[in-house]
């Protein structure tokens, strides 16, 4: 997997994999009254085509926060965004 871009704080976003799944959902709960399941994720991970992740990591891949849409043709729904709690401020959600 390749870096899209650089993030601020020296982060990258790529893609995710179905591996994050369970990072994504710790996070998702941690800053949502109604987290999603890992398996929720794991399924919008199998499907990047339909349903990209974008996920910031440090060079150690450490998650930072990530992004979930929904794309139908020509149309991209952001599904949700979320990011850690030591990162919030910095503009990662940017």
């Amino acid at each position: 997997m390749t870096d899209l871009w650089a993030a601020p704080h020296g982060l990258h976003v790529t893609l995710g994999a179905p591996a994050d799944a369970p990072v994504l959902a710790q996070l998702h709960a941690a800053g949502f009254y109604r987290g999603w399941a890992a398996e929720d994720f794991e399924a919008y991970l199998r499907d990047l085509k339909r349903t990209p992740v974008y996920v910031a990591t440090d060079a150690r891949r450490s998650i930072a926060g990530f992004a979930a849409y929904k794309v139908v043709d020509e149309d991209c729904e952001l599904l949700t965004i979320t990011v850690a709690k030591r990162w919030r401020g910095k503009g990662i959600g940017g």
